[in-house]
């Protein structure tokens, strides 16, 4: 399958057809043989399209009528096998009862095929005599005509429902349309296991699986790659491109291509000269600093491993590569515990090398400190030059796609593959950096069971350079902003009691519900602070306003356990309707990128200057360090990327100095 389920409609529609008829040999009973495999179909059909436009859907509803066209066909062949001569001995039958009117035959036998029509289906004269023996008759002549309708629905009204909240056959979604409505919905006890045979096209392999209804969205490897965007409404799904989705085809078969059969056990396995092949490198060497940090730096590495054609491979010894989904279906971008690392952090670096064309590798400085022989990166003729290099050590603590998409090679093959660009980030860091299964398990059971019920989430992260303990400076600036910016409810004057009140077993509706602020920081104190205010003091409105804290750390460790705490509330702020961050803050980076929301931002430091608090003017990251200085050539660019840098590259609202994509 495609990456992150992004082929093409119709595509995935040929695809899952060729499918069908891979249920024939089963020993299950054939009725729920085939109703398990529509079931997944349905669910495959759904899941490739919540992140679609219209014309998936209207592809993929062609692509479900023709399959109910072909099961209809399906079980009325069989039917006219089964029972042909049976109709024939009923038509004998019905004719010698002209005779004998109260004359009645046996017992039909039914057959499996048609378990889904009425046991008896009973055909009466004029008398009201029962005729058994025209029950094959009728199935026969109808079997086309209802199962096909049956098959169509069956794929067809959850598929078309799956936006409006009724939930028809996914129990566990929550819509996505706002919380004002009902957000999600136990699944019933006693849900049925459905055992289907998938048939892969690619290699002829069966692969067995069990599908709860339940988990019907979920995939095997990857829960959250489908079920991200459940928690998210319609304008922030960001839907990719053809081009961008093409493009990831094409990478994944280079990546499958340039990893099949490969160890990399030692210096000389870099070697292009032990290569038959084309295939080039880029080798993600992750740093100490803190997880977000790391997460922009992959994206910038895989932004330019997309726009150069190299393969983008991650060292395994750090956190990200069990933090993280794999992102291709069809290959590993994890390098193997056995490769020389210490060979590739040796590579020359950019700025020693004399003759590219004599090195195995090189290793790029792309830190917040670079001497100007490693800014020659962003310089075209260097770019031209590394092209011959096979192996390239990405080191990195920035976001560096804005001042990629100012280099002419790059931005010609970046920038047509985003409609808009400030897009890019979401876009990139939703296919590439999703959560592996346990942590994005733990993230929906703290959503569902503390967030879920509120009628506005507020995701409010906290964070204070060079400040690592509780400061009440900077929480009157955190209280002014939400307060203040009309983001929460104002806090009564008076202890007002709540404007509604419930008792236990009586159900809220959704204008009852109150607010529910999730915080992120590494004090708890702000958590406290918050929390405080408004159970002293209530609302002046009346409503009722919860705030909720998962982890506290106190201090950044750069602990495994402490990434995936840092990871999960990210994911947490990604799903509130309005976000409020830190300005320069690499997390709230990443959590306003995977919730494709222009946050609130707070100016928390020291030395600020009004405002504390204003909107943001982009969902994409600050580069905080561009290094902007000149290249040895004069080149300039051409009159269209000229034209699109003046309209899209600003100074960052955080760090005047820093470079936004807009």
């Amino acid at each position: 399958m495609s990456p992150g389920r992004r082929q093409s409609s119709a595509a995935a529609a040929q695809l899952l057809l060729l499918n069908v008829h891979t249920t024939a040999g089963s020993s299950e009973p054939p009725v729920f043989t085939r109703m398990g495999f529509l079931s997944s179909f349905s669910s495959r059909l759904r899941r490739l399209c919540y992140h679609k436009e219209i014309s998936c859907r209207l592809s993929m509803a062609y692509c479900a009528f023709v399959l109910s066209m072909k099961f209809g066909s399906i079980w009325d062949a069989e039917l006219k096998e089964s029972e042909s001569a049976r109709c024939r001995e009923g038509n004998r039958s019905l004719n010698a009862s002209d005779e004998s009117p109260s004359r009645q035959y046996g017992k039909v036998s039914i057959s499996p095929s048609s378990a889904l029509l009425p046991e008896r289906a009973l055909h009466r004269s004029k008398t009201g005599t029962v005729h058994d023996s025209a029950v094959p008759c009728i199935k026969s002549s109808v079997g086309l005509v209802f199962l096909s309708l049956v098959s169509l629905v069956v794929v067809s009204v959850p598929f078309l429902n799956d936006r409006s909240g009724m939930s028809l056959s996914c129990p566990f979604a929550p819509p996505s349309e706002g919380r004002d409505r009902e957000r999600g919905s136990s699944a019933p006890a006693g849900e049925s296991k459905i055992s289907i045979e998938v048939k892969t096209p690619s290699d002829g392999r069966k692969q067995s699986a069990d599908y709860e209804e339940r988990e019907e969205f979920a995939e095997d490897n990857c829960w959250s790659r489908s079920r991200h965007l459940l928690y998210r409404p319609d304008d922030r799904r960001l839907p990719s491109s053809p081009a961008l989705e093409r493009s990831l085809l094409e990478y994944e078969a280079l990546q499958a291509r340039c990893t099949s059969g490969k160890t990399w056990e030692s210096m000389a396995d870099l070697q292009p000269e032990n290569s038959q092949d084309d295939c080039k490198y880029v080798i993600y060497m992750e740093g100490w600093e803190g997880l977000g940090n790391r997460l922009l730096s992959l994206v910038s590495a895989f932004a330019f491993s997309l726009s150069t054609d190299r393969v983008l491979l991650i060292d395994t010894r750090g956190h990200l590569a069990s933090l993280l989904c794999e992102p291709f279906d069809s290959s590993s971008w994890k390098l193997p515990g056995s490769f020389p690392y210490a060979e590739a952090q040796a590579f020359h670096a950019l700025g020693d090398v004399e003759n590219y064309q004599n090195e195995v590798g090189i290793n790029l400085n792309l830190r917040h400190q670079q001497s100007r022989r490693d800014q020659a990166f962003f310089c075209p003729e260097t770019q031209e030059r590394l092209k011959n290099v096979k192996w390239l050590a990405w080191n990195s603590n920035q976001y560096y796609v804005p001042r990629l998409l100012m280099v002419p090679a790059l931005w010609m093959k970046l920038n047509p593959l985003f409609t808009n660009p400030s897009h890019l980030f979401s876009q990139l860091v939703r296919f590439l950096c999703l959560p592996a299964n346990p942590i994005w398990a733990k993230t929906e059971r703290t959503y569902q069971s503390y967030l879920l019920s509120s009628r506005k989430l507020v995701g409010l992260q906290v964070r204070a350079q060079l400040q690592h303990d509780f400061s009440p400076e900077v929480y009157d600036k955190v209280r002014s902003c939400l307060l203040g910016g009309g983001i929460v409810p104002n806090v009564s004057r008076h202890n007002s009691a709540p404007r509604h009140f419930f008792l236990r077993g009586k159900k809220s509706t959704g204008s009852e519900r109150g607010t529910s602020i999730f915080v992120a920081s590494l004090q708890r104190e702000y958590y406290e602070a918050l929390r405080d205010l408004y159970t002293d003091r209530g609302t002046e409105d009346g409503s009722l306003v919860s705030v909720h804290m998962m982890a506290y750390e106190g201090a950044e460790r750069f602990t495994y356990d402490q990434a995936v705490k840092a990871y999960i509330d990210i994911w947490l702020l990604s799903f509130s309707d309005t976000l409020v961050t830190s300005g320069w803050s690499t997390f709230g980076y990443v959590a306003q990128g995977l919730a494709g929301v222009q946050p609130y931002m707070m100016n928390l430091r020291e030395d600020a200057a009004p405002p504390f608090c204003y909107f943001g003017h982009s969902i994409e990251p600050c580069n905080h360090y561009p290094f902007l200085s000149k290249c040895g050539t004069t080149r300039k660019l051409s009159k269209e990327h000229e034209s699109w840098v003046n309209a899209h590259l600003r100074p960052c609202q955080d760090e005047s100095q820093g470079l936004q994509i807009v």
